[in-house]
């Protein structure tokens, strides 16, 4: 080889080194790690993949634990799962983080009813 095939050969290998560490650097970004796995839970979600988002959405509160949209989904989850023990403690955890959820108000109400469990559900 020349030594100007070898630059070239180099600067190429320098080049490729510095792309795959930008693309490390979008991936550690905890924001968009964090949107990806909800992102991902949304669409198992809508599919009826219940379990298989109730993963996705906890590895996007793994990440933030005051995801509080990730909290109300994964309760979401579990509903459609028929686990109303854990669908009522992410219910409770949205409303702590949340207060201003309504939806999320609401859907801990009627899962207090459903318990029969009148004077907290007030």
């Amino acid at each position: 080889m020349r030594l100007t095939e070898i630059k070239k050969n180099r600067l190429l290998g320098i080049t490729a080194i510095f792309a795959l560490g930008l693309l490390a650097g979008c991936a550690r970004n905890p924001e968009v790690v964090k949107k990806k796995y909800f992102d991902r839970g949304t669409a198992y979600f809508e599919k009826g993949q219940y379990a298989d988002a109730a993963i996705e959405y906890r590895n996007a509160i793994r990440i933030d634990p005051g995801f509080a949209q990730a909290h109300y989904q994964l309760a979401k989850s579990f509903l459609k799962l028929t686990d109303g023990n854990r669908a009522y403690l992410e219910m409770q955890r949205t409303v702590e983080i949340e207060p201003a959820n309504w939806d999320a108000q609401l859907d801990l109400a009627r899962l207090l009813l459903s318990a029969r469990s009148l004077s907290l559900a007030r």
